[in-house]
């Protein structure tokens, strides 16, 4: 803390007072962090361990329901969506879009028609749990006034 302190003789007096022994302890490793983030990306345990206490939502049309509900099938569809995004990556599948990449998937028979569009539902809503806001400019000049309702432009923002 010592070293946001402008004057730097205040901040080694502080810190000569505050820890005569040297720091107690020392930030974790880049690999334990790696870990711990990799743990609280999965469900499980350790990841409701972690949340106990937090208000988590199932709803999908709630924030955190939206991410926790793409979580849940991440889980489920993982294997799936990696098939997919790796036929993607090595231009076995043609398409600028995913639900084109996707048809090709299963005209070439990388995906079952089921697959993909499990795949389909998944990517719908990662690429929704990612997207901020979108507010067109009449609604950002009367954000003030209670009365103008916000339409979600979200859906027609996407691009890819």
């Amino acid at each position: 803390f010592y070293r946001n302190f402008p004057n730097r003789l205040v901040a080694r007096v502080l810190r000569t007072f505050v820890f005569p022994l040297g720091r107690p302890y020392h930030g974790a490793s880049d690999e334990l962090g790696s870990v711990l983030a990799d743990a609280m990306m999965e469900p499980g345990e350790f990841r409701d361990r972690m949340t106990n206490g937090t208000y988590i939502s199932k709803d999908p049309q709630d924030v955190t329901g939206r991410m926790e509900v793409t979580l849940d099938l991440l889980a489920k569809v993982e294997p799936l969506y990696n098939k997919f995004a790796k036929a993607v990556s090595k231009r076995e599948v043609d398409g600028f879009d995913v639900p084109t990449q996707l048809a090709n998937c299963v005209e070439t028979g990388i995906l079952s028609k089921d697959e993909a569009k499990q795949v389909e539902e998944y990517d719908k809503l990662r690429y929704d749990s990612i997207l901020t806001d979108a507010f067109d400019s009449e609604y950002l000049q009367h954000r003030g006034s209670a009365d103008v309702e916000h339409e979600d432009l979200r859906q027609e923002a996407r691009v890819a």
